[in-house]
């Protein structure tokens, strides 16, 4: 059987200039629902009328993390949107998910410490969001060089 576009009960588009994506169904789209998936596809809570192109409202959240921190807790002297923060190595990630991630900077940047004696130590990998990342109990090592002035 040869299939028409009036076979087609759904279809969906990118923009891969605007990265947004194009929406057209021969039913209501629901994604009023918190669980839908309307947000990944850029969709703000709004039923999607019948017979119509939507273009979404944000673009598509095909890849949940852009970017990696790691923050540790006793540096500082860096800024990210005008707020200071403890980053002290930002990358994307370039291994698949799943994968083994292995970062070496190509640059070490020596931030000041904001203590004088380390009574506590703490790093995070958080997103781009702040967000912490779950690695789901893999282990995960960083090495960390801290030299006097």
């Amino acid at each position: 059987m040869k299939e028409t576009n009036e076979d087609i009960q759904l279809s969906i588009t990118p923009n891969e200039n605007t990265l947004r994506c194009y929406i057209k169904s021969l039913l209501n789209i629901d994604f009023t629902p918190l669980d839908s998936i309307g947000k990944l596809l850029g969709f703000n809570q709004r039923i999607l009328t019948p017979n119509e192109i939507h273009t979404s409202d944000a673009p598509v959240k095909i890849i949940k993390i852009n970017s990696l921190r790691i923050e540790c807790n006793i540096t500082e002297g860096v800024y990210l949107n005008n707020q200071k923060v403890h980053t002290i190595h930002q990358f994307f990630p370039s291994a698949v998910p799943g994968f083994k991630i292995i970062e070496v900077p190509t640059q070490v940047i020596y931030l000041p410490i904001s203590v004088k004696s380390i009574d506590y130590l703490q790093l995070r990998i958080v997103d781009q969001d702040g967000q912490l990342v779950n690695f789901r109990g893999k282990e995960i090592t960083i090495r960390l060089h801290i030299k006097t002035s």
